[in-house]
């Protein structure tokens, strides 16, 4: 007999009025992986995104704590598609040489912290609804927190593939920085390792 699947939950309605707890995330060094046609701070509305749909009131800046995490943020989906399949994964040379590294000075924020199990409760989510692969589920509850009284000015969520810290910036915080440009993925010592932790082929 199948089994059934677990429910997914969406903001409920009352969730602008609930008390979420505005976690203080401190001023500090953030990297982010771009492409090289775009400036490194650039924030996106993309239903591709998972914390910044096209309808949402926000764009955001993804940033994560390493460079490992940016470029599993980006080409893991992919990378694991050809893991599973058994086959060799292969990635466009192309692609790969476009994207910089870049690290971010991020100022003091008031964040949603979604890895915080208080949190979690207050805002009724749970993990399932974050990762959930129709997309449509974790943007809703990011368009929530956008909208919330609280003016939350991003969300932190660890990596689905590091589980390191992440954040999404809202493009309502006006003095994030460039602190140094490190090159492009080739010139890039995490690039390399990721590169031979997965057997990739850059074709």
């Amino acid at each position: 007999m199948p089994s059934k699947p677990r429910p997914v939950h969406l903001p409920p309605k009352d969730f602008g009025s609930r008390t979420i707890p505005v976690t203080a995330q401190k001023a500090g060094i953030w990297y982010r992986v771009f492409p090289s046609a775009f400036n490194p701070i650039y924030f996106s509305k993309n239903d591709a995104n998972r914390f910044s749909p096209w309808v949402g009131p926000c764009g955001a800046l993804y940033v994560a704590a390493d460079p490992e995490t940016c470029l599993m943020e980006i080409y893991g989906d992919r990378i694991y598609g050809f893991k599973q399949r058994n086959e060799q994964v292969a990635l466009p040379d192309s692609d790969w040489k476009s994207r910089h590294v870049a690290l971010l000075t991020v100022p003091a924020l008031p964040i949603c912290d979604l890895t915080n199990r208080k949190t979690l409760q207050e805002c009724g989510v749970d993990a399932t609804a974050l990762v959930y692969p129709e997309l449509a589920v974790p943007q809703a509850w990011a368009v929530a927190i956008m909208q919330h009284p609280a003016s939350f000015a991003g969300i932190r969520y660890l990596s689905r593939f590091t589980h390191a810290p992440c954040l999404a910036i809202f493009d309502r915080v006006p003095n994030v920085g460039v602190r140094r440009s490190l090159g492009s993925l080739p010139a890039i010592a995490a690039a390399d390792r990721i590169l031979e932790r997965f057997d990739i082929a850059l074709v």
